[in-house]
């Protein structure tokens, strides 16, 4: 029936009379406009948006005069009566603002009561955002024609402005039936042509998520100076680096990555450079990834009889050679098991037994390649991430989950709640965030996790966050704490600092650097990541590098403030006591933390340091470059750049606990969160 539907709507929409005048209009080749971003809207049964690219307004600003505007130039090819027709969220929705079509500044039509005339269309449900509206008709003369798409109030369900919009048609043609899908013109793109010419929807998915990255990078974030040259000279410099000796949970594993999973990596899509770059990660210093790619939903829609591994064992076999283990992130059954009818939720209760085979099942045939298991992600975000439950039923998931750990005799470790929003108390009028944990910490969750993982942490601003698990507990499970998402998205050389603060000041044992490769989520281009969308290695993973030197197997003699603002880390190396690390910058500008935020530092004037004579071996910048210095003087200049100083003996400065250094010091800036969509799950 889907197939004979969508051959008739298609039938239909292109009989188009051979007298008959038409122009489409793609909404994100605007000439001038407001709208918040473009976004990739892609699905394989070709009802996404046309081109794959649709314009999004999702704003809680107040516009400038004139509201959110979308503005274009079009040829109209002969005079006439034109039915106006826009792909695009209805007017009569209240999830949805209204809109208003402007004609050369002179004619408007009003799209605030054109409903939908058509099946919804669009992302994947529930993001079917789009639909055909005809709001009525105009006159027209041949030639130029401005035409302004204008939002100008907020949407009738909520203070924000919200709006999709794929596209608009004009056409003299009378009697249109629109079909559910995005194309009702023949100068409109052909899904199958678009198909054949990509090689499959994969790589269509890929190379319009690349080319709208592609075109926004630059402006979004110039910090990142991605081009040729920079990522070559990465590449030497990592190729030039040993590949690890340990393989599998040997060894320390501290350094971890998030993102070497759906939809980054995938088994049969550019195998060469998702190979490439395991390789890069691992001479790089990573040594355990996150992957939820053993949630129930990701292995199948139904019971474990029918589960297909492809994609986790492909991620397992890279990280095997290369010697890395993976922190797995499990449960969420999908829709047709879960309480919520979406798959971030629970179990319904008459489905245990399947929940229980799903862990009987993935327990004991990945156990050996897990550091941790962590049971569901950013529970404390609840109408995100754990969908019409609560924290009771969250905790009663762990105590089956612990039950089945201890008959199959595991003791991996296991890693709850995930946390987001509680780094503060402001989501707690709503039952969310420190409310919900403490419901689950009073429903006994202590009692079947190990640890706690947060999210986002290293910013002065968050001390709270740890600070506020580690008092859930004080002798049990708080005494485990792993940041599985963190990331810094001002200068590429944070990523020192994050996993200094992380691992030192706050006591993680463990850090996963979110995100492994550049990516588009919801709209929002997500520029932190070690590589750029091609998989070439971009300057951050040389500070991932320089930090795995200078942390991965040294511990904590103290902290120092060796000048003012000054925030150093005294390094010794318990297996080898002859080598010592200092990490040191100055502090003054701003820090950001989380996965959306754009900020660039503020420049802090530089001071000098001193090391004793003689006592200084080497010394390298966040680009693994070395440092000159005097052996018999040794002087660096510290800016807010960290700069990491290699040692014969630690400098013989005050000394600080982490707990006094954090007495002492304030955040320079402030910065809000916010829960990750869902787009990677």
């Amino acid at each position: 029936m889907k197939h004979r539907y969508w051959a008739g709507g298609l039938l239909a929409a292109l009989m188009v009379p051979l007298t008959a005048a038409e122009v489409w209009q793609e909404a994100e080749n605007y000439e001038k406009s407001n709208w918040t971003t473009k976004q990739v809207f892609c699905r394989p049964d070709g009802r996404g948006a046309s081109n794959n690219v649709l314009l999004k307004l999702y704003s809680g600003k107040e516009p400038e005069k004139g509201g959110y505007f979308a503005e274009y130039t079009v040829q109209i090819p002969e005079d006439g009566t034109y039915e106006v027709w826009a792909a695009i969220s209805t007017g009569t929705a209240k999830w949805a603002s209204p809109f208003v079509i402007e004609f050369d500044g002179k004619k408007t039509l009003d799209g605030s009561r054109a409903r939908w005339l058509s099946p919804a269309f669009g992302g994947p449900p529930p993001n079917t955002v789009l639909g055909w509206v005809n709001p009525g008709s105009v006159e027209l003369k041949k030639g130029k024609q401005k035409i302004t798409f204008r939002v100008t109030q907020k949407r009738p369900a909520g203070n924000s402005y919200i709006s999709f919009f794929d596209g608009f048609y004009l056409t003299t043609r009378k009697g249109i039936r629109p079909p559910g899908h995005y194309r009702i013109s023949r100068l409109q793109p052909v899904w199958g042509e678009q198909l054949r010419k990509a090689g499959g929807y994969q790589n269509l998915a890929f190379e319009a998520e690349r080319s709208l990255l592609l075109e926004n990078i630059d402006t979004v974030a110039p910090q990142e100076q991605i081009n040729d040259a920079n990522a070559e000279m990465a590449l030497k410099k990592l190729m030039a680096r040993p590949l690890p000796k340990t393989r599998g949970n040997s060894g320390i594993h501290r350094f971890g990555i998030h993102g070497m999973e759906k939809p980054f990596v995938l088994a049969g899509l550019k195998k060469k450079e998702t190979e490439r770059a395991f390789e890069l990660l691992a001479r790089a210093g990573a040594d355990t990834l996150r992957t939820a790619e053993l949630c129930w939903h990701r292995l199948g829609t139904k019971g474990p009889d029918q589960f297909n591994y492809r994609e986790i064992d492909y991620q397992i076999r890279l990280a095997e050679k290369y010697g890395m283990n993976f922190m797995f992130t499990i449960g969420y059954p999908p829709g047709g098991y879960n309480k919520g009818g979406h798959h971030l939720s629970t179990f319904r209760p008459q489905h245990e037994a399947v929940f229980r085979d799903y862990l009987r099942t993935i327990l004991p045939k990945y156990d050996k390649y897990a550091q941790y298991w962590e049971y569901c992600n950013e529970v404390d975000a609840p109408q995100v991430w754990w969908r019409g439950a609560t924290p009771e039923e969250y905790v009663r998931d762990c105590r089956i989950l612990r039950e089945e750990l201890d008959r199959l005799g595991i003791k991996t470790p296991v890693m709850g709640i995930s946390a987001t929003y509680s780094r503060s108390p402001m989501h707690d009028r709503k039952g969310e965030g420190q409310a919900w944990t403490r419901r689950a910490v009073a429903a006994g969750i202590d009692r079947y996790v190990d640890g706690y993982t947060l999210h986002y942490t290293w910013s002065l601003k968050q001390k709270g966050f740890p600070e506020f698990f580690r008092g859930l507990s004080p002798d049990g499970a708080s005494r485990r704490l792993s940041n599985s998402e963190e990331s810094a998205y001002t200068h590429p050389s944070d990523v020192i600092k994050l996993f200094a603060r992380d691992l030192y000041l706050y006591g993680f044992e463990s850090v996963y650097y979110f995100i492994a490769r550049d990516w588009i989520e919801a709209g929002n281009i997500l520029h932190s990541g070690l590589f750029d969308i091609d998989w070439r290695p971009k300057l951050r993973l040389l500070s991932y590098a320089a930090s795995a030197d200078a942390m991965k197997t040294r511990q904590l003699a103290g902290m120092a403030e060796p000048q003012k603002d000054v925030e150093a880390y005294l390094l010794p190396d318990p297996v080898d006591p002859e080598s010592r690390a200092v990490v040191l910058w100055k502090n003054g500008g701003q820090e950001e933390h989380g996965s959306r935020f754009k900020k660039l530092p503020v420049t802090v004037d530089p001071v000098k340091v001193r090391f004793p004579a003689g006592s200084v071996v080497s010394a390298v910048d966040w680009k693994l470059d070395a440092i000159p210095f005097q052996e018999d003087a040794p002087e660096f200049e510290i800016g807010s750049i960290p700069v990491i100083i290699y040692c014969r003996r630690l400098p013989d400065w005050k000394r600080l606990t982490p707990a006094e250094w954090l007495k002492a010091h304030k955040a320079a800036a402030i910065s809000n969160s916010r829960a990750n969509l869902p787009g990677q799950y």
